[in-house]
């Protein structure tokens, strides 16, 4: 499976790390930070379909990666007391019950077939942030000032899309 990602180190975003066994040697991330992960365009596009949002009505909200056109912030998550890696491992290859990314992606999509929620997966990159700060209190701000299309818990801005997703997943889940 090919990965992105983008670590903040000062010698700024680093390419595409090919394979497993290499981002568990990276310092970064085995201690605690947040993370974003970003899709390109086009499948952001569709998320918003899917979900009745007019891209023009949120676009000033919405981080891209380095300012870039192709890839816009879909989730935002914190790894609290554990490394960062676990986090992401949770999300790429864990069941539901531990990524609350996963549940997301699978009630916009309708569907628990994990072979396709592996395949939106694949597509998307994400950008790791070491933080020594209340990574509950960073979270927060970020969330209060960006949108995140797949973020539940703390998501203001766009109050019918969370209850859309709560509620499909209660049901998809329960």
């Amino acid at each position: 499976m090919l990965l992105g990602f983008f670590t903040q180190d000062k010698k700024g975003i680093c390419s595409i790390i090919e394979a497993m066994e290499t981002i568990f040697d990276a310092k970064d991330l085995r201690r605690s930070g947040y993370y974003i992960w970003y899709a390109p365009k086009k499948l952001y596009l569709e998320l918003l379909e899917k979900l009745n949002i007019n891209f023009k009505e949120i676009s000033d909200n919405v981080e891209r990666l380095e300012n870039d056109e192709k890839y816009f912030a879909i989730y935002i998550g914190i790894a609290e007391n554990q490394p960062v890696i676990r986090r992401i491992g949770h999300h790429l290859y864990n069941s539901f019950d531990s990524s609350t990314l996963r549940k997301s992606v699978a009630a916009v999509y309708e569907t628990k077939n994990h072979d396709e929620i592996n395949k939106f997966m694949d597509k998307l990159k994400v950008k790791i942030f070491e933080y020594s700060g209340n990574l509950h209190e960073k979270e927060k701000d970020l969330l209060r000032n960006n949108f995140f299309v797949l973020n539940i818990q703390g998501n203001r801005i766009w109050a019918n899309i969370i209850s859309f997703l709560i509620d499909r997943r209660r049901n998809m889940f329960s």
